[in-house]
Formats: structure tokens, sequence, C-alpha cells
């Protein structure tokens, strides 16, 4: 069953970020934001089961703690996964390279 933008709370905390809960699920599911603009990115996306390809890595983590969904997690969890695989190869141009 998919979730509803009414099923989650956007809070300003203290320190001026955004606390988003889940309201309708058992237990303390929530993340924090710097933004609003963000919290409701990943709400829309959660709410969509969509995965954005572009989005941060705390991003994907913060919609796989507000989802419900276990196929909708597997699929976060296996991009936060082949992520964390890939290595940082740095590639320079011997031909510019500068002495």
């Amino acid at each position: 069953m998919k979730p509803n933008s009414e099923d989650f709370r956007i809070e300003r905390t203290i320190d001026g970020n955004f606390r988003v809960t889940r309201t309708d699920i058992y237990g303390d599911r929530h993340s924090h934001f710097k933004s609003r603009k963000l919290a409701t990115k990943v709400i829309h996306n959660v709410c969509n089961w969509k995965m954005p390809l572009d989005t941060s890595d705390y991003a994907l983590e913060s919609m796989y703690r507000l989802s419900d969904d276990e196929n909708y997690r597997d699929k976060i969890q296996e991009l936060l996964e082949t992520r964390k695989s890939k290595s940082k190869k740095f590639y320079m141009n011997p031909h510019k390279k500068k002495f």
C-alpha cells in the first residue's frame, strides 16, 4: 500500500533543521534535513516509490528509513551497495600533466 503525503509530518527543530516523521507506522521512523525542499522531495519519492539516481546517499538512506515497502527498500539498498562498491578512480591525461 502506497503512503500518502498526509502520512508524513514536517517539523522545524530548534537548530533550524527539518524533521520528517512517518505518522501512520508504529515506531520512531524519522529523518532530519537541512532544507524543506529536500524533505518534501524525499516524501514525494517515498509516496510514489521513485528512486532517482542523482540523489545523494543521505537522501537515499532517508527514503529507506521512511519507507515500509520491502521491494522499494531492497532496491534502495541495492543501489547504495552498488555505489559503495564502485571505486573512485581518477583519470589524468598524461599529455596535460604539469611538471
